[in-house]
């Protein structure tokens, strides 16, 4: 986990496991633009906030 201006943030790798899907299922989502969860690029690195990962969990019965 990464904080950056006071936000949490997880690796794709740690929110996919996070969520039970592969990192390539968010890569998919992200290239054609239907990603349920905002995420930044930071030195190359794909995050996406904690707070949003947690709740598409919740959202996916996880």
């Amino acid at each position: 986990m990464l904080i950056i201006d006071g936000t949490e943030y997880l690796t794709a790798r740690e929110a996919a496991e996070h969520l039970g899907v592969s990192a390539a299922t968010l890569r998919n989502q992200r290239s054609m633009g239907r990603s349920p969860m905002t995420y930044i690029v930071h030195l190359g690195r794909v995050l996406y906030p904690v707070e949003q990962v947690e709740a598409y969990a919740q959202k996916l019965g996880r």
